[in-house]
């Protein structure tokens, strides 16, 4: 098959939807079909090893609108959609969604789109901006894809409430973790410094992996921290892995609460076994999730795992971690106090949860899930 694909950004650019488009597309180009991807993001063609079977056509944003990158110039694009098998989109609510939706409007070409959870601030005014978008493009864009792809029931619940005549057209997909890769990097890993030093002076680790924006929870996560009872702060470390806007005022709030605290900012995909094998314990404390795919990858290390009981992480992880509310600073303090010092339950769950994902979350899987979902619609065309 050819498949045209759709997406704001793509790595480098950091975050969980990036990384799930290009690791898709990479699946998809082993198994023999040619991908094409219509994106913003600057990207090295040359780190692409498949076998030249993707293709990046990248457009220059003109504003950038809620994260949300503008380009006009992938109107442009919509004349090659006949010449795919498929395309396919991601997020209802993105600029790129918008013009391949447009494309399924002028052409017979059938449109997938991916829903990656509902996207949620935390600012009572730009939330209200979103509600306001979804319940009219958002809308329009979910009612002309002949597929959608949700990330969780909830989500699918959600979707059906803004478009209740594509109830009948959403299945359920997940993220994953491309199991070769990470073998990869661990055959090649990289010592990581900072988690060298914190390691030699006996220091457990307490770790965040992501993009460093307020809906990621971080602020909750600093402030649990740093309640910690001080036995426990002398033996653990917090560190924060990633990038983002938010990044500097994070690191204020950690010295305002807290001197014992490690933001590392983006570290080389070689260096993450080596971060992820030496963490005691793995904290995403999210807004909003589909499938996040840093959870997949902290279990399939074996560390035992913290987050929200949000619907994109409930759905998927609720029997192997967990589960506090979202922004109870005391619950997710108490959380990660318990299991600290309960060594039979970090052991459980760390088992759970490596059998967990590698039993469905591999993007084998997930990409031949949606090889059959494409041609179900194609013949359905």
């Amino acid at each position: 098959m050819k498949i045209l694909q759709f997406a704001p950004y793509i790595p480098p650019f950091p975050g969980g939807q990036e990384r799930y488009v290009m690791s898709l597309s990479k699946a998809l180009a082993r198994k023999g079909h040619y991908v094409e991807i219509i994106t913003t993001t600057k990207f090295q063609i040359e780190d692409i090893d498949n076998d030249n079977n993707i293709n990046i056509r990248t457009f220059n944003p003109w504003a950038t609108i809620l994260r949300n990158p503008i380009a006009p110039g992938m109107i442009m694009s919509i004349s090659s959609i006949k010449d795919f098998d498929i395309v396919h989109c991601h997020n209802e609510h993105s600029f790129p969604s918008m013009i391949a939706a447009f494309g399924r409007l002028l052409n017979r070409t059938p449109l997938m789109l991916t829903v990656h959870g509902q996207l949620i601030f935390g600012n009572s005014l730009q939330d209200s901006i979103v509600t306001g978008y979804e319940r009219t493009i958002g809308r329009t864009v979910i009612q002309v894809s002949d597929s959608i792809a949700v990330l969780s029931n909830n989500d699918k619940d959600f979707i059906s409430k803004i478009a209740p005549r594509s109830r009948s057209r959403i299945f359920l997909s997940s993220n994953a973790i491309d199991v070769d890769e990470l073998k990869k990097n661990e055959e090649n890993h990289v010592v990581c410094e900072p988690i060298a030093d914190l390691i030699s002076k006996k220091k457990s680790i307490l770790l965040f992996v992501g993009q460093l924006v307020k809906r990621k929870g971080i602020q909750w996560l600093i402030e649990a921290y740093s309640y910690l009872p001080n036995d426990i702060k002398e033996r653990m470390q917090l560190v924060i892995v990633g990038d983002g806007p938010d990044k500097e005022e994070f690191i204020d709030l950690g010295k305002h609460f807290d001197s014992r605290i490690s933001f590392l900012g983006y570290v080389d995909e070689r260096q993450m076994p080596y971060v992820y094998g030496h963490a005691r314990i793995f904290c995403l404390p999210s807004l909003s999730e589909g499938c996040p795919g840093t959870v997949l990858e902290a279990m399939y290390y074996g560390i035992p795992v913290i987050a929200t009981d949000i619907p994109g992480v409930r759905d998927h992880f609720r029997d192997v971690s967990i589960l506090v509310p979202p922004g109870d600073v005391t619950s997710l303090r108490d959380a990660i106090s318990q299991l600290f010092k309960d060594h039979d339950l970090s052991s459980r769950l760390s088992e759970r949860g490596v059998n967990h994902v590698m039993n469905g979350y591999t993007w084998d899987e997930v990409a031949d899930r949606y090889i059959q979902e494409y041609q179900r619609i194609i013949r359905e065309r």
